[in-house]
């Protein structure tokens, strides 16, 4: 009988187990409510970040022509991809 009850905790041990647990998830706590807060006093992006591109493709149209407007869509929003990530790196190392 001994031997099954060697392994088990007194209730001291558990309560000061229970207790460093309690302090962890405090910590998880307090670590949560200042990443909000961080986050909080990051600006709002830029309209210009939100928009996007079309290509208006009609039946007929000449693949060619097709690619060079698609190439162009893809262009245009790679650059503002790049931009808008620019400007949000720049917000967070300036905070």
């Amino acid at each position: 009988m001994l031997i099954f009850l060697a392994g088990c905790a007194t209730p001291a041990d558990r309560l000061a187990t229970a207790g460093a647990s309690k302090a962890d998830a405090a910590l998880v706590d307090h670590a949560l409510e200042a990443a909000l807060a961080a986050k909080a006093d990051l600006p709002s992006h830029p309209a210009e970040c939100r928009k996007t591109e079309r290509v208006a493709v009609k039946a007929g149209d000449r693949l060619d022509a097709l690619v060079l407007r698609y190439d162009a869509a893809l262009t245009t929003v790679n650059r503002r991809l790049t931009n808008c990530a620019d400007w949000y790196d720049l917000m967070r190392r300036s905070r």
